[in-house]
């Protein structure tokens, strides 16, 4: 069911005309329909509120992707840009995060609204 929820979204951002671009403003992206990883993730979010699905923001290494939360603690990541489900060990890898830098929770953790919005201004900021 979770799979099929975030399935859903994505086709609604792609049948929208959406695409992926790195490192743009949340405006600029909306107006271009060319958003980054950062606006992919608030776009569901945004979505997930009306909705009241159990979804949150998790930072990686200068990337942000979604995470579906289940009552039990388990959990979903969603990866935005490809609109597949992902294991922790693809960010991982892939992102060449330490194991220390997830101990101390620096990454792959979940983000509060005031956390995401400060990673988003902050990479956007960089562009």
């Amino acid at each position: 069911m979770a799979v099929q929820t975030l399935r859903s979204i994505d086709s609604l951002l792609r049948d929208e005309g959406f695409t992926f671009k790195s490192n743009l403003l949340l405006g600029k992206g909306l107006v271009l329909k060319t958003i980054d990883c950062d606006n992919y993730a608030a776009l569901y979010i945004a979505i997930a509120e009306v909705l009241k699905i159990p979804l949150v923001p998790v930072y990686a290494p200068n990337h942000s992707f979604i995470r579906f939360c289940f009552n039990d603690g388990t959990y979903l990541n969603w990866e935005t840009t490809q609109g597949i489900p992902q294991q922790d060990s693809y960010y991982i890898k892939s992102l060449r995060i330490p194991e220390e830098s997830i101990r101390a929770g620096v990454y792959m953790k979940i983000l509060t609204r005031k956390e995401f919005t400060a990673v988003s201004t902050i990479i956007s900021e960089r562009t």
